[in-house]
């Protein structure tokens, strides 16, 4: 799914910009990009210059980076003012830069350097795009204090002066020095008193030693004290938790229900809120067991089900506790008890362009109009047939996919014969399997594989798509097709396929393979790929331009409230 929202929560009627929620975890070191800004000055000097930065430019002299903000790159810079600097030493009950170890201080200038450059208008309620010098990330949001609305930076420092655009990259002063992430998810929780009886069991399981692991990232969900207390759930202590779960007498053993109610709450990467919106399920270190995530417009749910008619509402993460930014990777505080249980089928709709090689290429991903070819061995989780030197798909940019993006592919039998994708985490049960794409003038014959087993439907990507003006939604979905975005409502250009029912055998990745039959000279260019549970509403819901999901009930003129959003 792509994600383009406002905000979220407080401050999209204020500051009243769109963003975009990018996932950035790793690398790709073969692509480098440069831009041009808009200043011959550049951040060196600029800084040098500034009486009120002097504190940080002497804080680059000292940890001998002057030069290389003198020099021209990418960057962006959080310059904290001399009076944030002040306050930092008082909290930090140092005096001056002199104070600090020469460790301490590189590490404080790195964090505050991105070697990316990001203007306001691409911050994200969340993590930004791309990891700061340390490689460790900054989070971005917004704060209203008194009458005006700030963006602020790990939801403690306000910008005061943001996009001054350099020759050498972007500008934003901030009020408040940011304090580089030391301790590890583990130490933070431990040390937070509102989670006493999570943090005893983190020790008394040994997971504690696990997420103590600095070369590791893990994300954990956390319940408080108050939560445990509340009627429903009725742990007043460590006590009563380990009288609930622990079932050997020995909460070590990887077996004991303690150990594996402890580890359903913990899973090996970094997701921040902007990355949990991106996921239907997500892989628990408990083992074989998922938790799904359903972003509604207000909150994310965790576990969020139905079973046999009945709904469990699950647990909601607290927006104010959330984000908390460790060194080996966040932790967010969840408002109920989560723990092991039976999950139904969940609903994927799922971006085949979210390939973390391909998120890593900062200033290009979502950015609507780069082109980046690939090789077949370029992509750790898709892999295609290679028979020519011209055997390469893209990343490609379009304005009429969701999100103004797609994968190019060649296929066809001469060039890209077959492309084979890793999916996203999918719950065991059945689904109903729909592919969107933009479509191409020349067409080939697809046939689908779902784990080694052939699709009996085929299908071709030249295939003009049905708008309203012309069909009934009813009509259209008989005939296997169906509107998936607003534009795709009102435009033949985009197109979305039925391909049948798959069983998903075993919750976990799965396997799903496109194969050309024919030679024309026919572009696959996919947009997305929905994996919707057999009882669920099929039609809904749809996506606006962004990305943003639209539901029946935010269209209650079904036509004219298209039409209004066109306008």
């Amino acid at each position: 799914m792509k994600k383009n929202i406002n905000l979220r929560y407080k401050t999209s009627a204020i500051l009243g910009f769109a963003i975009i929620f990018a996932l950035v975890v790793f690398s790709c070191e073969p692509y480098e990009i440069t831009y041009e800004t808009s200043s011959d000055q550049l951040m060196g000097e600029y800084i040098e210059s500034n009486a009120d930065c002097s504190i940080f430019w002497n804080l680059a002299e000292t940890t001998g980076n002057a030069s290389f903000i003198k020099a021209y790159g990418t960057y962006t810079c959080f310059v904290p003012t001399n009076d944030a600097f002040e306050t930092y030493f008082t909290e930090q009950g140092k005096s001056a830069l002199t104070d600090f170890s020469e460790e301490e201080l590189e590490n404080i200038f790195k964090y505050h350097i991105i070697n990316d450059t990001i203007r306001t208008q691409d911050f994200t309620d969340g993590k930004m795009r791309t990891s700061s010098m340390n490689g460790r990330y900054i989070t971005t949001g917004a704060s209203i204090q008194g009458t005006d609305a700030y963006y602020t930076i790990n939801k403690k420092s306000l910008v005061t002066d943001a996009d001054i655009m350099l020759g050498n990259g972007i500008v934003h002063k901030v009020n408040a020095v940011l304090d580089p992430p030391v301790k590890t998810v583990a130490e933070l929780i431990v040390e937070n008193d509102a989670y006493s009886i999570f943090s005893q069991a983190l020790q008394t399981t040994g997971i504690y030693d696990t997420l103590m692991i600095a070369d590791n990232w893990y994300t954990v969900f956390v319940e408080s004290d108050e939560v445990y207390a509340r009627e429903n759930v009725n742990i007043n202590s460590y006590d009563d938790l380990y009288n609930k779960y622990c079932n050997t007498g020995d909460p070590t053993d990887p077996a004991d229900s303690l150990y594996l109610y402890m580890a359903y709450h913990c899973f090996k990467d970094c997701s921040y809120m902007a990355d949990l919106i991106q996921k239907s399920a997500t892989v628990t270190m408990a083992p074989n067991e998922v938790v799904t995530i359903t972003d509604k417009s207000d909150s994310i749910i965790i576990n969020q089900t139905t079973i046999a008619g009945t709904t469990y509402p699950g647990a909601n993460i607290k927006e104010e506790n959330s984000d908390n930014i460790c060194y080996n990777g966040v932790f967010h505080e969840l408002d109920d008890d989560i723990y092991i249980r039976v999950l139904s089928p969940t609903a994927v709709f799922w971006d085949p362009t979210r390939q973390p090689e391909i998120e890593a290429l900062t200033g290009i991903y979502k950015d609507k109009i780069e082109t980046i070819t690939f090789a077949s061995d370029d992509l750790a989780n898709v892999s295609w047939g290679e028979p020519s030197r011209w055997s390469t798909i893209a990343y490609q940019g379009d304005g009429n996919c969701i999100d103004g993006d797609m994968l190019s592919i060649y296929l066809r039998t001469a060039v890209v014969p077959w492309i084979e994708f890793k999916t996203p985490v999918l719950i065991k049960g059945t689904y109903k399997l729909w592919v969107a794409y933009r479509r191409y003038g020349y067409g080939n014959t697809i046939q689908t594989s779902w784990n080694g087993e052939e699709l009996t439907k085929l299908f071709d990507p030249s295939v003009w798509g049905q708008t309203y003006n012309n069909i009934d939604e009813d009509e259209y979905y008989a005939l296997g097709y169906k509107w998936y975005t607003e534009l795709n409502m009102s435009s033949s250009r985009v197109c979305c396929v039925y391909l049948g029912k798959i069983e998903v055998t075993s919750t976990g990745e799965q396997t799903l393979r496109f194969e050309a039959l024919t030679n024309g000279r026919g572009y696959f260019w996919l947009d997305q790929i929905q994996f919707i549970p057999v009882d669920d509403d099929q039609l809904w819901p749809k996506f606006d331009s962004e990305g943003n999901k639209l539901y029946e009930e935010d269209l209650p003129d079904y036509y004219g409230g298209i039409e209004a959003l066109a306008e």
